[in-house]
């Protein structure tokens, strides 16, 4: 069962004499001009280093939830304000995390050798899913009120396993049932109005929203798949979606029945939407995966590239953002420097909205 979640340089030279003035102005931060002109506007974001961390989610209080290590045995960790918090008692794969910090993933399987079964994660703590057969499973999305989503992989059918999509509370698992020509589904996100997000299996492989367990295809932009990663309190839902040219996906978002193309920085690249906020704005990145990517965020259905919202020289380069929470604050991956490492973005007060 595949996981669902899924990865300038500029100087300026300041004289002893002029420090203090260009200290205000951020000397090394773009600086003012050598002719005495008025420096630059402060940029829309400042960036913090998370390191090693690869975060996945980041919540309304500023935990971003993420984990270290290698995939096979990932410690699983919640960051906040510089300090990293363990949690689980083990190697564990963190996927949701809710405002009050509560979180789901997945963890060591007791049953099936290699594999991982759904799980609630706490400091020092593993809590397994009761899930059927102990199946292999994830839980993908919890809401305010501890209600869990995710998929499992269920029975052999048509010579394969499809993945099952259910919900998870109160200790009760309840399977979600499948879009009409779909084998199965996998349910990636929940908001606190009990919506769930996802998407079918093949054949009919579109994104899904249930509605009191009832799933509705969302459709695709003209291509044959479509893929659901998110959902606002709103009821949005973001994702990308295969085009009518082949090989490229465009980021979307469906609301008001309609899914609309979010497009990307140029007319052909790809992008995908990996988050969205309670505001409306989108997460993700625009260009092929892993090559030449750059974050972006789309407010408004506009799209702009993050790297042009963040100091000039501040080494980085960003790549993907997987996560925004309602401050505006995103996470995401990239290169600082040159070597992979993450980042959050914090909203400059100062920089003009």
């Amino acid at each position: 069962m595949p996981n669902t979640r899924r990865k300038l340089a500029g100087r300026i030279s300041c004289s002893l004499a002029s420090i203090a003035i260009l200290a205000s102005a951020g000397c090394g931060g773009g600086g003012g001009s050598s002719s005495g002109g008025p420096p630059p506007p402060p940029a829309p974001y400042t960036v913090t280093n998370l390191g090693s961390l690869d975060p996945v989610a980041i919540n309304n209080t500023g935990q971003v939830l993420g984990s270290i290590g290698p995939a096979a045995s990932p410690a699983a960790k919640i960051w906040q304000g510089g300090n990293l918090s363990p949690l689980g008692a083990g190697p564990a794969t963190p996927l949701a995390i809710n405002d009050t910090g509560a979180v789901a993933g997945s963890a060591a399987n007791p049953v099936t050798a290699d594999a991982q079964i759904a799980s609630t994660l706490a400091s020092g703590q593993t809590n397994n899913l009761n899930i059927p057969d102990s199946a292999p499973s994830e839980a993908n999305g919890i809401n305010a009120s501890g209600v869990i989503v995710g998929v499992y992989t269920a029975g052999f059918t048509g010579g394969a396993f499809h993945n099952q999509a259910f919900t998870y509370a109160g200790g009760v698992e309840t399977d979600l049932p499948a879009l009409i020509g779909s084998m199965g589904g996998t349910a990636v996100a929940i908001n606190n109005n009990g919506l769930i997000a996802g998407f079918g299996d093949a054949p009919k492989d579109h994104a899904i929203l249930w509605t009191n367990g009832v799933p509705q295809d969302l459709g695709t932009l003209g291509g044959t798949t479509s893929v659901a990663t998110a959902l606002n309190s709103a009821g949005t839902v973001a994702g990308y979606s295969d085009t009518p040219t082949a090989g490229v996906r465009h980021a979307f978002i469906w609301k008001a029945a309609a899914m609309i193309d979010l497009g990307s920085l140029s007319a052909t690249q790809s992008s995908r939407a990996l988050a969205i906020n309670n505001n409306g704005v989108v997460a993700g990145f625009s260009g092929a995966p892993f090559v030449d990517q750059k974050a972006v965020i789309w407010k408004n259905g506009v799209i702009t590239d993050l790297n042009t919202m963040i100091s000039r020289d501040s080494h980085w380069i960003l790549e993907q953002a997987v996560g925004i929470n309602d401050a505006g604050e995103i996470i995401g991956t990239g290169t600082f420097n040159g070597a992979s490492a993450s980042f959050i973005l914090t909203p400059n007060p100062a920089a003009t909205p």
